[in-house]
């Protein structure tokens, strides 16, 4: 990752509310340049100056998109030529955001066999949150989505299950995905609950993936987002 820093020194053509409005204006085309991944505008009264602050996930998308168009374009732009430093990411620190603690808008909902093992794979060996619990369902939640496990009835388990219980579900038609830190390490819990994360890895923008099965067969793939 790379972070780059445009600084305009505008002098006595600062003018903070005039910024203001050219950033709003201009903020939504840089929602899709490939490899950006934010961009903020910012202004220092004191030094008088604007202050454009760019995180990139590719670093030669950055030095490819500093050229000398976009500089004289810029220049052209606040009046003055800008002053643009390239910075190394060594390390970052974000926070997720809080998981929802009302209805979620999206998830996905598991008919369990055994509501209680069901819940408690996904509690241990994928990081999920129990939220709400009685005899019937669990609900559980991670900082992205909502999964609701629905026991059963027992008059229908048998019909529901094909082979044992640990027996991956191949012919299913739905598979959910969740974001995982370590594929590696998740493997090993999912293992030793009773699940299986299946070897063969693919590649997608800008994380790898892999497919497995709850505790029940269910199947369903984890990504792991590379950086």
């Amino acid at each position: 990752m790379m972070v780059v820093t445009v600084t305009f020194e505008l002098g006595d053509a600062f003018d903070a509310a005039q910024l203001g409005r050219f950033a709003a204006e201009a903020a939504p085309r840089f929602e899709k340049i490939p490899g950006l991944r934010s961009k903020t505008f910012t202004v220092d009264a004191a030094r008088r100056e604007a202050v454009n602050l760019y995180l990139w996930d590719d670093a030669a998308a950055a030095q490819a998109f500093f050229n000398d168009a976009l500089r004289e374009q810029v220049t052209q732009v606040y009046g003055v030529s800008p002053r643009i430093e390239f910075l190394s990411v060594v390390a970052r620190a974000e926070q997720a955001p809080a998981p929802r603690r009302g209805p979620a808008r999206t998830g996905v909902v598991i008919y369990a066999c055994d509501l209680e093992r069901l819940a408690a794979f996904y509690e241990t060996a994928l990081g999920l949150q129990r939220r709400v619990a009685d005899a019937e369902h669990v609900v559980l939640a991670s900082a992205d989505t909502q999964f609701i496990l629905h026991a059963i009835p027992s008059a229908f388990r048998a019909l529901a299950v094909a082979g044992s219980a640990a027996e991956p579900r191949t012919a299913a038609a739905i598979k959910p995905f969740l974001s995982v830190a370590d594929l590696d390490v998740v493997a090993d819990a999912m293992a030793r609950n009773g699940g299986e994360l299946f070897p063969e890895t693919w590649q997608g923008p800008g994380f790898r993936m892999r497919n497995g099965c709850d505790c029940e067969g269910n199947l369903l793939q984890l990504r792991e987002w590379v950086r």
